[in-house]
């Protein structure tokens, strides 16, 4: 059964987060992420991380993404008015069947069968025709394991994903933009959506006792150097 908070301030809704894999973990969680590895979330999660402080350009993309959000959230539920949308700052959603995982939204909806949706905001910025063609094929696989984590926790019945693209223009002062909607029905992902969350599972078992060690997929930096 699924249940939904709202907190009052920032810092008790980042505390009630602590201990359990959100949506934003997910990607790195399984292995996808090019942002985090297993290992890199292994070491965040068990506290044995070293703190890592964003370069100047992780920050500037980080800090548009945030500020993008509200208006174009506003966007969206202009576009797509058969939508009954709803969002409240600070949330917070878990689940019984999905103890170990907690998920966030960007915002909710319910359609005019009373479905209820998930929606997922995202902004980046394409360099070439090959980044751009990518976004075309799907979403990449961190945010597709985001948006599956965040259906599974919230018992979702389809999920949106909203995509910003920025496309440098050969004249540097402007760029173009493009977005991207990525519609997602449970019952087309529910068997990749159950893998996620049974590796997530296991993951979260590992940690309760990390003296035993992370999952068997999850490798150090020298380990994958190896490999290679």
């Amino acid at each position: 059964m699924r249940s939904m908070q709202i907190f009052k301030t920032r810092e008790e809704w980042l505390k009630a987060r602590q201990g359990t894999i959100g949506g934003s973990d997910a990607g790195a969680v399984v292995g996808v992420s090019p942002f985090r590895s297993s290992w890199e979330a292994w070491q965040d999660m068990t506290g044995q991380a070293q703190r890592r402080e964003p370069t100047q350009e992780a920050w500037v993309r980080m800090k548009y993404g945030l500020q993008a959000e509200a208006p174009l959230r506003e966007l969206f539920k202009l576009d797509f008015p058969k939508y009954n949308f709803q969002y409240y700052e600070n949330n917070l959603w878990t689940n019984d069947l999905f103890p170990w995982a907690h998920a966030s939204l960007d915002g909710w909806m319910y359609d005019s069968e009373g479905r209820f949706g998930v929606w997922e905001c995202k902004t980046a910025t394409v360099q070439n025709d090959a980044e751009y063609k990518k976004w075309i094929l799907g979403v990449p696989e961190v945010y597709y394991c985001q948006i599956l984590h965040n259906m599974a926790v919230t018992g979702a019945d389809f999920a949106v994903i909203k995509a910003q693209l920025k496309r440098p223009h050969p004249n540097a002062e402007f760029f173009h933009t493009v977005t991207f909607h990525y519609f997602y029905l449970r019952e087309a992902y529910t068997a990749i959506m159950w893998h996620i969350m049974e590796k997530e599972k296991e993951f979260y078992n590992c940690l309760q006792d990390p003296a035993q060690g992370p999952p068997a997929w999850v490798k150090k930096p020298e380990e994958t150097e190896a490999e290679a």
